[in-house]
């Protein structure tokens, strides 16, 4: 099975969070670096450029599972790995536009469905929706979408 995570060096494995949202945010190569040894982890250059492409490649592949059809299921196989020892073996993560008419306020809302079992993307969407609704029922929902999904890496789960 092909890992997207595989080849990660033990400070990667470490750091695959803090690198992975700093990608997400547009931060450059050089300033992530910087920031880890500030935060002071000891960090090769060819070693973090190394990890800073496999993960990079894995983020990209994260966000292309919104252009699937609703009546589709993802396929496994390109699903990137994460690393948690949760209970669940997919996570998905939908993204809600919301406004809030008392406060004429538009803002972004992130919700995320965990399974063992793999869904259509309609499926994910309407879980996702229902939670959000029974949440913040005040709000509306502007737009929503399937935005990324992962595959837990761990063989074991903590019940």
């Amino acid at each position: 099975m092909f890992s997207a995570l595989a080849g990660l060096s033990r400070q990667g494995i470490r750091a695959q969070n803090i690198i992975s949202s700093l990608i997400s945010s547009g931060y450059s190569k050089n300033k992530i670096l910087q920031t880890l040894r500030d935060a002071g982890l000891r960090y090769p250059n060819q070693v973090f450029l190394k990890d800073y492409h496999i993960l990079a490649n894995a983020i990209s592949k994260v966000y292309q599972i919104k252009y699937l059809r609703k009546q589709y299921m993802p396929n496994l196989n390109k699903i990137p790995e994460y690393q948690h020892p949760r209970q669940y073996n997919l996570k998905f993560t939908v993204y809600f536009k919301m406004f809030n008419p008392e406060t004429q306020q538009t803002f972004d809302f992130y919700s995320n469905v965990f399974s063992n079992v793999n869904m259509t993307r309609s499926q994910i969407e309407e879980i996702a929706k229902n939670d959000v609704m029974s949440r913040v029922p005040s709000l509306q929902i502007q737009q929503y979408y399937l935005n990324s999904a992962q595959r837990n890496k761990f063989e074991y789960w903590i019940e």
